[in-house]
């Protein structure tokens, strides 16, 4: 059962006790799932296990390292919301995870409210999670050691933060 990736800042989304009462914040949406070309960018996994490639998909992409949420979601979900899907060539330093880069593509008003109210339940079965700086730093500095990824791939002021002490 594939899984999309995302990153989302989940202050933005209700606290744990008001994620049933089925109101999403505007902020949630317009931070967090801001499109480009009406679509949005997320990334493919085959499991939880894998969670960490697709964090460093994301990450290596930055200049620095800041504490960030991601979320999972069952693509199955999606599908049987009518969600669109396309795979494309993702935008990221860590080479293996090039071509597992999916856009949620066609997005409007509904389908944007469809995919927040599956955040929420998302959310609501722990299928997020925060990463900080320092666990950043590790995993970068893991992959660098284990040869997934070279340090010449990232920009010279991330090499700087993970180097530094």
């Amino acid at each position: 059962m594939p899984l999309l990736v995302r990153k989302i800042d989940r202050a933005k989304w209700p606290k744990d006790e008001d994620l049933c009462k089925g109101r999403i914040p505007a902020d949630a949406v317009t931070c967090c799932l801001k499109t480009r070309g009406n679509s949005l960018s997320t990334w493919s996994i085959e499991n939880e296990a894998e969670i960490t490639k697709a964090l460093l998909a994301i990450v290596t992409n930055h200049d620095k390292l800041e504490t960030i949420d991601i979320i999972w979601i069952n693509e199955d979900d999606l599908r049987s919301q009518m969600i669109k899907m396309e795979s494309t060539q993702g935008n990221t330093r860590f080479d293996c995870m090039k071509d597992n880069h999916v856009e949620l593509t066609d997005l409007d008003y509904d389908t944007l409210g469809i995919i927040s109210r599956i955040i929420i339940k998302c959310i609501a079965k722990s299928k997020y999670s925060r990463w900080t700086r320092s666990m950043l730093k590790k995993e970068l500095s893991s992959a660098i050691d284990s040869g997934k990824l070279s340090k010449e791939q990232l920009s010279n002021s991330l090499i700087a933060e993970i180097t530094k002490g």
